[in-house]
């Protein structure tokens, strides 16, 4: 099943981790948690409001998903933050269609 060629509605039945997993799957690539809920959101025309209210729920259903055979990594090496503070865990967790 590819997203590109799923109607918005069929879309809109998927949990968030499904829409991600197709996404990087279809994707090939590696990302973000921030990046991909970004890409979820697009796929269903959710606000930027709703992007903020709904992160964390994601990145909970990411990380404590039974369908994980791994833990994401935190990727420090290629992350810094500007302030030189503790940089936000979601924005450093990184995920590719195998840690889904």
């Amino acid at each position: 099943m590819k997203l590109s060629k799923m109607k918005k509605d069929d879309i809109e039945l998927l949990s968030y981790t499904n829409i991600a997993k197709l996404y990087l799957e279809e994707n090939k690539t590696t990302m973000t948690t921030a990046d991909l809920f970004k890409e979820v959101c697009k796929l269903l025309n959710l606000s930027d409001e709703e992007y903020q209210e709904r992160i964390a729920d994601f990145f909970e259903s990411l990380t404590t998903s039974s369908s994980n055979s791994s833990h994401p990594r935190t990727d420090s090496s290629t992350k810094t933050c500007p302030t030189n503070e503790a940089c936000n865990p979601l924005s450093q967790t990184v995920f590719n269609s195998s840690t889904l």
